[in-house]
């Protein structure tokens, strides 16, 4: 709408509050190059996280979408195990510490004034001068303990977790599980489909118990998956209670406890594994037999973020896996599989089609689409077409130094509070604030995560105008007034 872009003459100012990975830093760097005219110039996505741990696994994340090193499908998978999963199978628990060398080289050394060190494709993309040196200082001590010689038992240290969340109820934790998917996550619907259409979740109920139990969110054929992730181990500070004041206050000392602290109730495939980008991939992740989902989340996420890698590199959209052969790919609007004769007459022209490019893949890189080429890796485009800007500590004297208003927003519930405070510096008329809500956080009722949604309007009235769009059910849009 007016006045919701850029000024004309520079790119977009973006900040992203505790988004918890980098899925909107991915999805903006792959797909800059589908901005017309460049908006106007390279992007800016500011990205704030509370925590160092937090922060790192940006920067591991985003430096395996840029390992080209790696075939594309393989790298997907790596990317997908090293976020969801809280065991790893031995040969990623290796490439994790090779990561966590690199990185700690590449934080210790960044120096904004130098140019950027030619083997680290990090550089490229990520500026790290709105972190100080105690933060940098931190941020390497998390990459040291990435390192297989940090010997801990991921798999004791959740299941410690888990007893403690469910108490006396753990012997009947899957009772709970249960109530958790049929009552709060299948209630909550899918976005585009009718609740009456389908009796499950694009979630699937065997995924989501899995996890839940093990930690595993990505499974790969019958690899075993004993290494921890120490990605997902971090410290948390607090104070014991050894006695209470005369106001019933816990007093004691201050301890840190370090352990695995990432989410036990809610599923990581919200991330990438919930919402199709575009009306082709809807309507067939979305197809239903007998109320049915024929496709589920996991195999979303993988298709997702090989498109994400796919265009990070190639900058031009990836042909779709699942339509090859034109009408014999794709499906009826009955929602059936293609027939056996079509699977056959799809691999036909395929197979026709590798021989002008050697092996199926894009020409002159030796590489196929689905990674199984042999030849020379793929080199990383020189231009992104914006940088991620990372921070950490206390947000609004981190933003100190904006020098302009941000276009948009995006904020986690977490941090929803933000729509109050007074950020008159960050913001102008017509920003764009997307505020994510708690319509899938399954440990709140029906109704506790409506009275978040209204306590959120409450809060943003007279600063913030409610703007309908086409964003999904879990997000809120507001336009600063």
């Amino acid at each position: 709408g007016p006045g919701a872009g850029p000024e004309a003459g520079r790119g977009a100012e973006v900040l992203d509050v505790a988004p918890g990975d980098p899925r909107h830093a991915l999805a903006a760097l792959a797909r800059a190059w589908r901005r017309p005219g460049g908006g106007g110039g390279p992007f800016r996505a500011v990205v704030w996280e509370p925590a160092p741990e937090v922060l790192a696994r940006h920067l591991l994340l985003l430096r395996v979408a840029l390992d080209v090193a790696l075939p594309p499908r393989e790298r997907a998978e790596r990317l997908l195990e090293l976020h969801g999963n809280a065991l790893l199978t031995e040969r990623a628990e290796e490439y994790l510490e090779e990561q966590a060398v690199a990185l700690e080289a590449f934080v210790s050394e960044y120096d904004p004034r130098a140019p950027p060190p030619a083997g680290e494709p990090l550089a490229r993309v990520a500026d790290l001068r709105g972190l100080k040196y105690a933060e940098r200082d931190a941020l390497v001590d998390v990459f040291r303990r990435w390192r297989r010689a940090n010997r801990i038992d991921m798999a004791a240290l959740r299941q410690t977790r888990l007893r403690r969340f469910y108490k006396d109820r753990y012997d009947f934790r899957r009772n709970m599980v249960d109530w958790d998917y049929h009552m709060r996550l299948q209630e909550a619907g899918v976005d585009g489909v009718a609740r009456e259409a389908a009796t499950g979740h694009f979630i699937h109920f065997q995924h989501f118990r899995e996890w839940r139990d093990s930690g595993l969110a990505f499974e790969v054929g019958d690899r075993v998956y004993s290494a921890p992730n120490r990605t997902l181990a971090s410290t948390v500070r607090g104070r014991a209670k050894e006695f209470k004041d005369r106001d019933l206050n816990d007093k004691g000392r201050s301890v840190e406890a370090y352990g695995y602290w990432g989410d036990i109730v809610n599923s990581p495939y919200h991330s990438f594994g919930t919402q199709a980008w575009d009306e082709e991939d809807r309507a067939h992740f979305r197809r239903l037999r007998n109320k049915q989902f024929i496709s589920n989340s996991v195999e979303l996420a993988q298709h997702n973020v090989e498109v994400l890698l796919h265009e990070l590199i190639h900058r031009s959209e990836r042909p779709k896996p699942y339509a090859g052969a034109g009408a014999a790919g794709r499906t009826g609007g009955s929602g059936e599989m293609p027939t056996l004769e079509e699977v056959e007459e799809r691999d036909e022209v395929q197979a026709e089609g590798a021989g002008a490019t050697g092996d199926g893949g894009v020409e002159g890189t030796g590489e196929g689409e689905d990674g199984a080429g042999t030849g020379h890796p793929q080199s990383l485009p020189e231009d992104f077409g914006g940088r991620i800007c990372f921070v950490t500590g206390d947000l609004k004297a981190a933003l100190k130094k904006q020098k302009s208003a941000f276009d948009a927003i995006a904020v986690s519930n977490r941090y929803a509070t933000i729509v109050k405070e007074d950020i008159e510096g960050w913001v102008r008329a017509g920003t764009r604030l997307v505020v994510e809500n708690a319509n899938y956080m399954v440990e709140l009722k029906a109704d506790h995560s409506q009275g978040f949604l209204e306590r959120v309007e409450e809060m943003a009235a007279g600063k913030w105008e409610r703007v309908k769009s086409q964003l999904p059910s879990s997000q809120m849009l507001f336009s600063h007034v």
